[in-house]
């Protein structure tokens, strides 16, 4: 995906964006029940402060799934927080071109260890894991920035999966959460607008401390 950002009155540099490349998806089943996914990420190019800047290349998501049943799936490696809906859609999927502001206040990818499942063919879906822990809106650098970890959870219910009234099937209401303490320079986050320029950060010098609850 190439995006083209224009600023108006000097809010940033007129740039066009390399946001994704992921040209190469590597996926696949080890004896019937054990998944592996790994999606290597050649794109990432972003807005920062107003100006275009190119990260290096990354691994999105790294991976382990053993399916002992569907309602019972245990996850190993480096995936999306279970919190909140928007972050854990695909971006192919969402409804407008960029995710809300809400979304500056969700985990991103983090490395842990996930128990989940779901019954009756998603009627009701569960996880609930332990992670490194990372900061509002951010991904994680692949190691923890200290020594405490995050629990994280959701449930998602769609209760007329089941029934015959189509326009309901596909309605569905969850709530997700996460928790833990944090502490650090990498505990806190930068927020930013849909076009990805930051409108707040903390000083220089300011680390996070305490307590981190977030709920969806």
């Amino acid at each position: 995906r190439s995006d083209s950002h224009w600023y108006f009155d000097g809010g940033g540099n007129d740039t066009w964006l390399l946001r994704r490349a992921r040209p190469v998806v590597i996926e696949g089943t080890f004896f019937n029940d054990l998944d592996f996914l790994v999606v290597p990420e050649f794109g990432n190019g972003k807005a920062t402060g107003g100006l275009a800047t190119a990260s290096a290349f990354t691994v999105l998501d790294a991976y382990l799934n053993y399916r002992v049943r569907p309602e019972l799936q245990i996850r190993l490696g480096k995936f999306k927080e279970p919190v909140g809906l928007e972050a854990l859609q695909r971006e192919t999927t969402l409804m407008f071109m960029e995710r809300s502001l809400v979304f500056d206040l969700m985990p991103g990818r983090d490395l842990g260890v996930m128990v989940h499942g779901n019954f009756e063919d998603g009627f009701l879906t569960y996880e609930l894991g332990f992670f490194n822990g990372v900061a509002d809106g951010t991904t994680t650098a692949n190691l923890d920035f200290d020594d405490q970890k995050d629990f994280a959870g959701r449930i998602f219910l769609r209760p007329f999966s089941l029934t015959s009234i189509e326009p309901l099937r596909g309605f569905g209401i969850g709530f997700g959460a996460s928790i833990g303490s944090a502490s650090g320079a990498g505990a806190i986050g930068t927020y930013s607008t849909e076009s990805l320029v930051p409108f707040f950060t903390y000083t220089a010098g300011v680390v996070g401390t305490g307590e981190h609850f977030r709920w969806s």
